[in-house]
């Protein structure tokens, strides 16, 4: 998945890249508007994203990042993180797609929804019996969400996994 100055791609993340991302998140998150209005002082460590991520039980590819050509900088990051929930006697592996960002000089580039959907392939690939997210309305968050909505619809997908939950 692509566009002219990006590539947006499933990638194996190193313990090596753990710093970097979490540059990326605390950039992201303090250069947001919305979060500054609301005293955010969201911090990363390398640390962080190691607590969040370096599990033995998330497979290591379970991450989408954008790569700005000209530079080769990573510019976006989503990470997944699969969790088994049981339900009405029945064990489902969903999964959770998290810390979305992307870098303040590259965002209305359509980048997330980019990441979003590669996620989502991701997801299906992975055969994972659902997902759900959490979204601050504040933020950009409903946008994104009605954004994964209406991919679903596209896919013919949203029925079955609406009836899915109300099983």
């Amino acid at each position: 998945m692509n566009n002219e100055n990006y590539l947006i791609e499933q990638y194996k993340m190193e313990e090596k890249e753990h710093k970097k991302i979490a540059d990326l998140l605390s950039e992201s998150f303090l250069s947001d508007p919305a979060a500054i209005d609301e005293g955010a002082s969201i911090l990363f460590s390398d640390k962080t994203i190691k607590l969040i991520f370096g599990s033995l039980t998330v497979k290591k590819n379970y991450f989408v990042r954008a790569v700005y050509k000209k530079t080769n900088e990573i510019v976006g990051f989503l990470g997944l993180i699969p969790r088994d929930f049981r339900i009405k006697k029945q064990t489902y592996n969903f999964a959770i797609p998290a810390w979305l960002a992307v870098h303040h000089q590259h965002r209305r580039k359509g980048l997330a929804k980019m990441m979003g959907e590669k996620m989502l392939e991701i997801a299906q690939k992975e055969s994972f019996d659902g997902g759900f997210a959490l979204f601050e309305p504040e933020q950009h968050d409903l946008l994104f969400a009605k954004f994964v909505e209406l991919s679903l619809s596209r896919k013919k997908q949203r029925k079955r996994i609406v009836s899915f939950l109300r099983t």
